[in-house]
């Protein structure tokens, strides 16, 4: 959880709040397994944070820091706003799920092309090996261009 606090809030201007950030993750990380375990009818069920929507609220976090302090907002108002967005990014694709599962449209899902599915999950996979190159050397990596930086 960390690791992923890190990654969606990987811009400079959130240092500061990284300890606050990554305490949220956790406290919501917790939140999460106990509504999932004490609310499905699975008896063993466990649920844990994934790596999917990471892409997603990061890209979040990006767009709205930047837009918000470029048009004069306060960093701790941009933030709020960051972090409410996330949330609400995050409830939304929690009922629109459950809703698929509960009208039983899953099985739509099946319709999606093979290579559609294979390229989002590479994409999932290279953007993680990114994220976690990113943190573990330092610099920043915004495309594939900038990878030849560890070679300089």
């Amino acid at each position: 959880l960390i690791s992923y606090t890190a990654i969606v809030f990987h811009m400079k201007a959130f240092s500061p709040d990284l300890p606050s950030l990554i305490k949220l993750f956790f406290l919501s990380s917790a939140i999460h397994q106990a509504l999932f375990s004490l609310c499905s009818s699975l008896p063993f069920a466990v649920g844990q944070v994934q790596d999917v929507g990471l892409i997603f609220l990061s890209q979040i976090a990006t767009a709205i820091l930047t837009q918000t302090t470029s048009e004069g907002v306060p960093y701790s108002e941009a933030l709020a706003t960051v972090l409410v967005a996330c949330a609400a990014a995050t409830v939304v694709t929690g009922i629109l799920v459950w809703l698929v599962g509960r009208l039983g449209l899953s099985g739509y899902v099946q319709m999606l092309p093979m290579p559609v599915v294979g390229g989002y999950l590479g994409y999932i996979g290279y953007f993680c090996v990114a994220a976690g190159a990113s943190l573990g050397t330092g610099l920043s990596i915004d495309g594939f261009g900038t990878w030849l930086q560890f070679w300089e």
